[in-house]
């Protein structure tokens, strides 16, 4: 199940589910008063669906199950006559952290051991590891993982124009 948050000429947001090959959009609000008669709490956005719990999931399933086979009025619309936002709009925190241990004992060994790192790969591969010198320069990384945060207001959708700051003059990438 591929969740998405759109919006249709109403200016309201729904969440939904990609159905048909991506070209349809199941609104799961519209699909649990359909089943159900009446609204969900979980549905009203994305938000309330994630902090549901594993009822939740399994109640969208149902509920994209039931529009795909019985193809009630207004269940599915087309992916083309809306307009898909950030599957999260408005998220509570964005937090980037250095979540890729590889890359962190990559790093060591090229910054912190230089022409030692042949070897400690070969320990690494021979013990295992936790015997190699990069893994054990790194505990930070296991205790209290580095990360900063991102500004939630600067999520956007696919499609949504970006905007540039008015004294912008370049960038360097």
């Amino acid at each position: 199940m591929k969740l998405v948050t759109f919006r249709k000429e109403d200016d309201v947001q729904y969440i939904g589910a990609l159905v048909d090959n991506e070209r349809g959009i199941t609104c799961l609000q519209v699909g649990a008063e359909i089943m159900d008669g009446f609204l969900s709490p979980f549905f009203t956005s994305m938000l309330a669906f994630l902090q549901g719990n594993a009822a939740t999931r399994d109640k969208a399933q149902a509920t994209v199950e039931y529009i795909t086979t019985q193809r009630p009025p207004g269940g599915v619309v087309a992916t083309d006559s809306v307009t898909l936002l950030a599957p999260l709009p408005r998220p509570a925190s964005i937090r980037d952290c250095m979540a890729f241990e590889q890359h962190i004992l990559n790093c060591i060994r090229a910054v912190g051991l230089k022409r030692w790192a042949p070897l400690d790969e070969w320990i690494e591969k021979t013990f295992g590891r936790k015997k190699s010198f990069a893994w054990r320069a790194n505990q930070a990384f296991y205790e209290r993982p580095a990360y900063y945060k991102g500004n939630r207001f600067s999520v956007i959708g696919p499609d949504a124009p970006v905007r540039m700051p008015t004294k912008f003059t370049s960038v360097r990438l």
